[in-house]
């Protein structure tokens, strides 16, 4: 037989007291203080998920609120799950398209959903940027990314990195023009372009760009709107 002495018998006892009914029963009490205001409408979406996480971990409730109960069967949740798998892809994209608008492209949490259905930036519009592009001329000091970015946004068009965020960075390579080299030196940008409501969509268009270095220093480029 084996003897508990009287603390421990009591922690035991009050772990195994408590059901998952009867904690969320006293958690609801205290979120809705006693009932006398409405349980806010998003609790009850995680009910399952902590039920789930209770049957399989056997945590002691005593030790937790119903918001530390929830941030923890997330995280259950989420662990279980390998890091690239395409559920948690979804999930991660669905959070962070979530937490950003698509409208301001100038504001930090801009992002456009590249999920979504494309459209084709107008062939006017194309003709213009391409004529604008083209008086920038071929040959400069440096590679006048920003001006084609610039004549762009007065279009309404916008670069776009891989995740929908406006495009950053800088290009690099300094090939001379005619080596077999300088083939290499060639970026496509993805684009969004302002849609209905005033929000960014994916086009269905990129910005073609090639440079190599002359002998005089100077970069050749060619850049046009697909």
């Amino acid at each position: 037989m084996i003897l508990k002495n009287k603390s421990g018998f009591m922690n035991w006892y009050k772990k195994a007291s408590i059901t998952y009914p009867v904690w969320l029963a006293e958690e609801i009490v205290k979120l809705t203080n006693n009932y006398s205001k409405p349980l806010p409408g998003h609790y009850p979406y995680y009910f399952p998920k902590i039920e789930k996480w209770v049957k399989e971990t056997n945590p002691n409730l005593n030790d937790f609120d119903f918001d530390k109960a929830a941030a923890s069967a997330l995280a259950y949740e989420h662990d279980k799950e390998p890091e690239n798998s395409p559920e948690a892809i979804r999930r991660n994209m669905n959070a962070f398209y979530a937490d950003s608008q698509s409208i301001s492209p100038d504001a930090p949490n801009f992002a456009v959903d590249i999920r979504k259905k494309g459209k084709s930036i107008p062939a006017n519009i194309r003709r213009k940027i391409n004529n604008a592009i083209h008086d920038l001329g071929n040959y400069h000091q440096e590679i006048p990314l920003q001006n084609i970015f610039d004549i762009c946004k007065q279009y309404d068009i916008v670069p776009l990195q891989e995740d929908g965020t406006v495009w950053s960075g800088f290009l690099i390579g300094g090939k001379e023009c005619g080596s077999e080299e300088a083939k290499d030196q060639i970026a496509h940008f993805d684009l969004a372009i302002r849609g209905e409501g005033g929000k960014y969509i994916p086009a269905n268009n990129m910005i073609c760009l090639t440079w190599c270095k002359m002998t005089s220093g100077k970069y050749e480029i060619v850049c046009y709107v697909s």
